[in-house]
């Protein structure tokens, strides 16, 4: 992977429709950086102007200068063309196509660099708000990003969303939107939208020397860009290996913008990933962690290298641009439909209740409830709307609520719907939580690895475990792929229960059925542990449910 293609992949969650958003598992706030691809970039003209592509600016410019607002009126049609280039939402380009959305046209100027919100597209499911970012004189391996973009109602209260920026080549500009589930409780409504603190971006590499093979914590000082120190600690995993990391820095503002991840080359050319990491759970001291799976015959081909790939802040225009405006859903109502489903299903999870379908002009949505703190058992969920698939986003739930769900589906261009139009709910890829209270005990516990095999559920479960750096690791797998994987043990320290730590990111439905846990400063050489749970996964497990239509007027 080129430099120049890694940097919007850091900024942009994967937000297109065929690859919706897993959110991991993990008690601690996460960030999961996923990717799109750029191909240029521009950075203001009062910033440093690089002598060629290979060249970074090598100091942050600060501007302030005072905002200037400006008035656009562009055409609707030349909108409607320039926004189905980018946007991330099959929903949005639909009602684009159709000629609906809000015009919007104000523009912002400040130290050079002009924002304009062009295009609202508001209806009963969604808000997405459609911008553009003019940098002239640009570094085409930058990246900008806005520490802080928000939206609040009339009221001043703040108001969740996403934000994301792709390059448009023909128009030399950055395109952007934000996207938020929260919609207008009327047909107009007065919001507020700001943006702080514009930040550029490029990539960066470092070499270091990684001894894969070696199952050892490996220390390697970094000393750059706000980056202190890498540790690494692999991991043989049958045909894969683990690279578990740890990044430390020196500026703690560097670690919100860095995203730092091991790249592996042979030769000029980047190997690909075994698997898909993750990345930023915070460690035990606030360090950056992360964890990518290689296989290991690509690692140990004689011209391998490895280098540190990460972000550097280059530039930083420090102002603000705000715009006031009022929201308009009125001609988005035309197409709404909203059909009540009422339906009860039984799942491994326990029963579920469907209850309420809306069909906006951009997405359909569909509300449910199931039993407290539990969640859907069903890993892949899809719309068949006559005859038309539609895949469904990682169920969503307002904070505080452990019954309620919602799924989204985006619509297409051209599709078609009514009242009466066949719709069904299709999931698949079933995964079921299960309990097993009896001890696994390990004896013999020290630096020599050791292996035994127990039997949860029928399933054989491989555990081996060994101490280093005077921690106790626990790695658990079973070779039957229908074994879905332990969550996590605990160690019991009289009526006090002691958990592992995780080392590796487990997904549920992911596949991957192998985790590590740590144990730190075990002085023991014998113990029992416990496990929370454990899941089976069920690939080929369907359940079809037939949504009812509103009866023809």
């Amino acid at each position: 992977m080129k430099q120049t293609d890694r940097i919007e992949r850091i900024f942009t969650r994967y937000l297109n429709d065929e690859a919706p958003l897993n959110e991991p598992d993990f008690d601690a706030m996460w960030e999961r950086i996923e990717q799109r691809r750029s191909d240029a970039s521009e950075i203001t003209s009062e910033l440093p102007a690089p002598a060629s592509a290979r060249r970074r600016v090598s100091r942050t410019a600060v501007l302030a200068t005072a905002a200037v607002l400006l008035a656009a009126t562009p055409a609707f049609a030349a909108l409607s063309d320039k926004w189905s280039y980018f946007t991330h939402h099959s929903g949005v380009r639909s009602a684009l196509e159709q000629g609906l959305g809000q015009q919007i046209g104000k523009t912002v100027s400040f130290g050079g660099a002009k924002l304009t919100l062009d295009t609202a597209v508001v209806d009963d499911n969604r808000t997405v708000l459609l911008f553009s970012l003019n940098l002239p004189h640009a570094d085409p391996a930058s990246y900008p990003r806005f520490s802080g973009m928000k939206l609040s109602d009339g009221k001043g209260n703040a108001i969740e969303g996403d934000v994301s920026l792709t390059w448009n080549p023909d128009s030399k500009i950055w395109q952007g939107e934000f996207s938020t589930d929260w919609t207008p409780d009327s047909l107009l409504a007065d919001v507020h939208l700001s943006a702080e603190n514009l930040q550029i971006f490029a990539a960066a590499q470092r070499e270091i020397s990684i001894d894969s093979e070696n199952n050892r914590k490996q220390t390697i000082e970094i000393g750059q860009d706000g980056i202190d120190r890498l540790v690494v600690l692999p991991f043989a995993q049958g045909d894969r290996t683990l690279l578990s990391t740890s990044v430390f820095f020196s500026d703690k503002a560097a670690q919100s913008w860095s995203y730092p991840s091991i790249g592996v080359y042979d030769g000029e050319t980047q190997v690909k990933e075994a698997a898909t990491g993750a990345f930023g759970k915070p460690g035990a001291q606030g360090e950056y962690t992360g964890l990518q799976y290689f296989h290991t015959a690509d690692l140990g081909t004689a011209g391998v290298t490895y280098k540190l790939n990460y972000t550097r802040k280059s530039a930083e225009i420090d102002g603000s641009w705000s715009f006031d405006l009022q929201l308009d859903k009125e001609r988005m109502l035309d197409g709404t439909i909203t059909r009540p489903i009422d339906q009860t299903v039984e799942t491994a999870a326990g029963p579920i209740e469907l209850k309420e379908m809306t069909i906006t002009p951009t997405q359909i949505r569909i509300t449910g409830t199931h039993e407290k703190y539990k969640e859907l058992s069903f890993k892949q969920i899809y719309l068949d709307v006559n005859g038309t698939r539609l895949k469904g986003g990682y169920p969503s739930s307002e904070p505080g609520d452990f019954n309620g769900f919602t799924l989204r589906f985006e619509r297409q261009p051209g599709l078609v719907l009514s009242e009466q139009t066949p719709i069904a709910l299709d999931m698949k890829y079933e995964v079921t939580e299960r309990l097993d209270k009896n001890p696994i005990h390990l004896a013999g516990i020290g630096s020599g690895k050791k292996t035994i095999t127990t039997r949860l559920g029928g399933y054989s479960v491989n555990w081996t475990y060994y101490k280093e750096n005077g921690n106790l690791y626990i790695e658990s797998g079973s070779d039957d792929p229908r074994f879905g994987g332990v969550n996590q043990t605990y160690m019991m320290n009289g009526k006090q229960s002691q958990p592992g730590r995780p080392v590796t990111a487990n997904f549920s439905g992911d596949g991957n059925n192998r985790a590590i846990d740590m144990y730190k400063d075990f002085a023991g050489t014998e113990a029992d542990i416990y496990i929370y749970f454990y899941s089976t996964d069920d690939p080929d497990k369907e359940l079809r449910i037939d949504l009812p239509a509103l009866p023809a007027k």
